[in-house]
Order: structure tokens, then C-alpha cells, then sequence
């Protein structure tokens, strides 16, 4: 003789998160990366356009690598015309050829 029954294992998973907008926030990204935000990590990379790469991508590098964080700074031309596949790929490939050495 056999029986039948059923485990209910209903998973619930809230993946929310808060966003912070604002100016110069520079200083609590760096308090929060110092304080763990992300664990296990110990390269970061900021990839931006050329128009916010000379606004703020420079000043954010020079702040991560001034506070003892390993950090590059990659680039793609600014406007529609970059947000391609090809943009995609070429940004991975320089930050492989950085992982690399």
C-alpha cells in the first residue's frame, strides 16, 4: 500500500532595493564600499560615456584609488549610436586584457 501527499515549498524573495539620487555622493559611495557593500570584491570598474567620463568618471576614479581601491575606468563615445553590441564587446575585451595582467 503507498500514499501520496504533497510538500508545499512556496518561496517567497523580496530583491529590493533602494536607489540613491543625488549630488556629490562620491564620499557615501566610498563609505559604503569601506563598510562592505559589496563583500568579496576587491577591483571595481566604472564604465561610462565620454560626456559623464570628463563630468564625473576622472574624479571618481581619482577618489576610489585615493581611499586604497583598485578601480579602472573604461569608456565608450557618447550618444545612441554607441549603444550597440559592438560597443558591448569591445568594453568586455578591455576589461579581460586588464584582468589579465
Amino acid at each position: 500500500m503507498s500514499a501520496n501527499f504533497r510538500v508545499a515549498l512556496k518561496k517567497i524573495v523580496d530583491h529590493s532595493y533602494d536607489i540613491e539620487i543625488g549630488e556629490t555622493l562620491f564620499n557615501s559611495l566610498i563609505e559604503d564600499l569601506k563598510q562592505g557593500i559589496v563583500e568579496n570584491v576587491s577591483k571595481f570598474a566604472i564604465i561610462t560615456d565620454s560626456k559623464v567620463e570628463v563630468l564625473y568618471g576622472q574624479a571618481l576614479l581619482e577618489q576610489l584609488i585615493q581611499n586604497g581601491f583598485h578601480a579602472e575606468l573604461f569608456s565608450f563615445p557618447a550618444g545612441e549610436k554607441s549603444k550597440t553590441r559592438e560597443t558591448k564587446a569591445q568594453l568586455e575585451d578591455q576589461l579581460l586584457r586588464k584582468i589579465r595582467h
